[in-house]
């Protein structure tokens, strides 16, 4: 392979992360950069070509461990100068090199290599930028601890990806999220189930504040020991990006299942009920943390499948608030503007603070659409949200006549809820069951107007459990699976707002 031949073969592409360079065929180096491959382009002394095998055995042996220094001076056209350098002991290792005076040092050797004195300062600069398309981040990838990803330089992230997609951008939103694969040698996964793959959530520097807020609680959330089956873990943050990178999620969000699937078993009205207690179970390791999510929806419960069994998991703490002190005994607003307004509680409007009991509002509204859809279908849910006639079609709504002598005064559950719930106490699969429980514990200890009348998470949790063991103790007491479902009531059967049509998902 000619020198130019090999140049080809080293091509380069921009990592959509960062923007910087790096070499798309990294991980086949050993297979390009060959002795054979590196014998054309070295000078042809007479010793070479009278004693070829005793003249090169020692630079033979140095070429595995300088394959990224010998890409370099073939990028950089240099691959005259591979015998000299490498007899200096130039290894890969040594990568990055700093200028130093007119050497050119490695910080993590310490060791100075003086045959770059004989370069003209623009190709010392062109070998010091195109050193950046062969190192790869520093990264080990794993479940057990989250790491602070430092990227040198101009370092690709990407370059630790066999791929990595974009895969979903809003224009709104304060983030783009990445769906790569994962290189054996960047993570600590089993592999035996495939592929690995991450979510690389991206943000803009318009909206690093966002970063620094999630980031922030994200570190908090460690530090403090929470950890939950159900709560989603990030693997790593990288500041220089910046990004979080987490597991992928691949069942999507719980919108997106319950819009794929539609349950027909005892087994999957049971996997159900689990998910419930296991969310809330996290929740309640939220609140003990003393922190609050905040933006409980559909749309930030994902979708995840361990040893082949599906499970929910609680994520997007980019709005979450870390208190050290009980929010209801303080004065002023905690606000969390970027809250979705069909699952926020009535504190929003009422310019109140907000207690951890603002997520078990959201909850409720998340629990009952579990129970309807586990009744009906995905088309059931859209269809109340459509009959919820409101501004922002939440679970409560504004008395336009009300006295407004103190907060919440002016503000009920909205009517289709109670209606909703009624429709569902009386559907002849629910009456007597689980189902049933699972609707008079929304309506009577979550969806209440006042925080303080609310369950904590603790005991919403526990509630819950308690008819977990029920049904699993007794399996007719979870649905009646042998009653016919009824018709489904207006309120169950409206078409889909537009609105929501349009932007691909109800749950935004």
């Amino acid at each position: 392979m000619s020198s130019q031949s090999l140049y080809q073969e080293l091509e380069e592409q921009t990592c959509p992360l960062t923007g910087h360079k790096y070499l798309q065929n990294l991980k086949n180096l050993s297979e390009i950069i060959t002795w054979p491959s590196v014998q054309k382009s070295l000078n042809p002394t007479f010793g070479r070509r009278w004693f070829p095998n005793y003249w090169d055995s020692n630079l033979e042996k140095r070429i595995p461990g300088a394959r990224k220094v010998i890409a370099i001076l073939f990028r950089t056209g240099q691959s005259k100068t591979i015998e000299t350098l490498l007899s200096e002991d130039l290894t890969d290792a040594d990568l990055p090199l700093f200028q130093k005076g007119a050497d050119l040092q490695s910080d993590s050797r310490d060791k100075v290599f003086m045959s770059f004195r004989t370069w003209e300062p623009g190709t010392v600069d062109h070998f010091l930028n195109q050193q950046w398309l062969v190192l790869e981040p520093s990264m080990r990838l794993d479940s057990a601890t989250a790491i602070n990803l430092r990227l040198e330089g101009q370092c690709a992230l990407s370059s630790a990806f066999s791929a990595c997609v974009e895969v979903t951008k809003d224009e709104k939103s304060t983030a783009s999220v990445y769906r790569a694969t994962v290189r054996p040698e960047f993570h600590g996964f089993d592999e035996r189930s495939g592929n690995v793959y991450v979510a690389v959530k991206k943000f803009e520097q318009r909206h690093i504040d966002f970063f620094v807020k999630e980031r922030d609680v994200l570190k908090a959330i460690q530090e403090k020991g929470i950890s939950n089956p159900h709560l989603i873990k990030h693997l790593a943050i990288c500041e220089e990006v910046p990004c979080i990178i987490f597991p992928w999620a691949g069942g999507g969000d719980l919108g997106e299942y319950w819009q794929r699937e539609s349950p027909k078993t005892p087994d999957e009205f049971l996997w159900s009920l689990r998910q419930m207690v296991g969310l809330t179970d996290a929740l309640k390791d939220l609140h003990g943390g003393k922190c609050r999510h905040g933006d409980l929806k559909p749309a930030n419960i994902l979708y995840f499948t361990e040893n082949g069994v599906g499970v929910l998991k609680i994520a997007d703490v980019g709005v979450s608030r870390v208190h050290d002190q009980a929010t209801a005994l303080r004065k002023g607003m905690t606000t969390t503007s970027a809250s979705t307004k069909v699952y926020e509680g009535p504190e929003v409007n009422a310019k109140m603070p907000r207690s951890r009991r603002y997520d078990c509002w959201s909850m409720g509204c998340i629990i009952l659409e579990f129970v309807l859809w586990l009744l009906y279908d995905f088309k059931a849910i859209e269809s109340f949200l459509a009959v919820r006639l409101s501004e922002w079609h939440g679970y409560y709504r504004l008395i336009t006549n009300a006295q407004n002598i103190e907060p919440l005064d002016n503000t009920e559950v909205h009517p289709a809820v109670y209606e909703a719930m009624e429709f569902l106490r009386k559907d002849p699969r629910c009456v007597g069951t689980a189902l049933e429980a699972l609707v008079n514990l929304v309506d009577k200890k979550l969806l209440m107007i006042k925080p303080e009348h609310r369950l904590e998470a603790v005991d919403l949790h526990q509630r819950l459990q308690v008819i977990l063991r029920d049904a699993e103790n007794n399996p007719s007491y979870l649905v009646k699976a042998d009653q016919l479902a009824p018709p489904a009531p207006p309120i169950f059967s409206q078409p889909p707002l537009s609105f929501y049509s349009d932007q691909g998902s109800t749950f935004q």
